[in-house]
């Protein structure tokens, strides 16, 4: 990144220091992935996401040491055991680096609109680029292997309707009214939300089976146990209209118990889990205009908020938890001087 004069704004810096957190996490689960993959074709595109995650690390650590800012601690090969036995199989890892891909275009696209300084945007807009040509790359794999789940298909509407009886909001929330079928935005939405929670399931299956302290596995097992039941959720609503949806992973997790990552490491990626999570049940509720439909997104979310306050306090508990960057604290700074 070119040198600038320009101050970081809170924004970019919040941008930054979450993608080297998240970088230094991904490059871990990419090396143990790249020690067990057996697809030659998902070897190339596991390399293509280490190198980008690597060459991130080595950018960010630059620019923080030019800002004179405190490089994060992140994750390292202390947190990663490549030699552990296989915990997913190339079906899974594949499912994986899509949903990596989805969530890295949302998070540069969110990054790039809201940086301020030539270089940061410069930064942004590359990683934009390159979570393209992932996305690309492992959608093209995904058809190639006839492993890649497509959201179901509804038919052309013969003509446009430009207005709706008010039940077109209804959804039938105490067993009387009409209840409308499905619109393609929510169809779309649970569609995917399904999806995810069955991926984090089978992620979360695979952690409680290899995590070290008790307290963390039984965390694990609440997870896949809320994870379920929200994919369930999503499911009904779709089967209710004759919705095709996603299945479990849940057989592509070996028998493996020998951790190949470290406890701080898993329960750190389960919090990033919940919280891309709680952004997706955001935006569907937004373009969720069924009632019934909203109100579920809105409990579910109550839900995984409170299963991510109690990993957040693991997190404390063990010291894991790495604060994000603090505005200063002008109260305690006043009283420093009286």
């Amino acid at each position: 990144m070119t040198p600038s004069n320009i101050r970081l704004t809170a924004t970019e810096i919040g941008g930054l220091w979450s993608t080297f957190m998240n970088d230094s996490m991904v490059k871990c689960m990419l090396q143990y992935f790249l020690g067990h993959v057996e697809e030659d074709s998902l070897r190339s595109v596991l390399e293509f996401a280490l190198n980008f995650s690597t060459g991130n690390l080595a950018e960010l650590n630059e620019l923080f040491r030019r800002e004179r800012f405190p490089i994060p601690q992140g994750f390292s090969e202390s947190d990663v055991d490549t030699r552990a036995p296989r915990l997913y199989t190339d079906c899974l890892i594949m499912q994986y680096i899509k949903n990596m891909s989805d969530v890295g275009l949302i998070t540069y696209a969110n990054a790039y609109a809201s940086a301020s300084r030539p270089d940061i945007r410069a930064f942004f807009l590359a990683n934009l680029d390159k979570s393209k040509v992932l996305q690309d790359k492992i959608v093209t794999l995904l058809d190639e292997t006839g492993q890649h789940v497509h959201p179901p298909s509804i038919s052309i509407p013969e003509r446009i309707q430009t207005s709706v009886h008010e039940d077109f909001f209804s959804g039938h929330l105490f067993g009387w009214g009409d209840k409308r079928v499905l619109t393609s935005v929510e169809i779309g939405q649970l569609y995917k939300n399904a999806k995810s929670n069955w991926l984090g399931n089978a992620l979360l299956l695979g952690f409680a089976q290899v995590a070290k302290e008790k307290e963390l596995r039984d965390h694990m097992v609440r997870g896949i146990e809320i994870s379920k039941a929200h994919a369930e959720f999503f499911e009904s609503k779709l089967q209710e209209d004759h919705i095709p949806f996603p299945s479990s992973w849940d057989n592509e997790v070996t028998a493996s118990t020998k951790a190949p990552f470290s406890d701080k490491l898993m329960l750190y990626h389960v919090t990033l889990l919940v919280a891309t999570g709680t952004a997706n049940y955001g935006v569907a509720l937004a373009v969720s205009p069924r009632s019934d439909l909203a109100i579920g997104y809105g409990k579910l979310t109550l839900q995984i908020a409170n299963y991510a306050k109690d990993g957040a306090k693991l997190l404390v508990q063990h010291h894991w938890f790495e604060a994000p960057p603090l505005a200063d604290d002008r109260k305690a700074l006043t009283e420093t001087l009286t």
